[in-house]
């Protein structure tokens, strides 16, 4: 079975980037502390993420090297 890691990979950054336009809806009904603490866990995880966007096989043609082509939304970083 071959996989396409480039989809799979779409796809995680899609959803990371889906769940970071709805945790910054929700941000205006939270206390600043737990918005603060879920960015953070967010921003840990879209980290990983974006991590494995980098890894890529010259070996296989669906795992390319897509930190040039696809970016994970970060939350709380336009405050910096």
């Amino acid at each position: 079975m071959k996989v396409s890691m480039d989809g799979m990979r779409r796809s995680a950054t899609a959803a990371m980037n889906e769940l970071a336009d709805a945790l910054t809806g929700a941000e205006e009904h939270l206390p600043r502390c737990q918005f603060e603490l879920l960015a953070e866990a967010f921003n840990e995880a879209a980290q990983a993420v974006g991590l494995f966007n980098c890894v890529f096989s010259k070996y296989d043609e669906l795992f390319n090297d897509l930190s040039d082509k696809i970016e994970i939304k970060r939350l709380g970083e336009d405050d910096e």
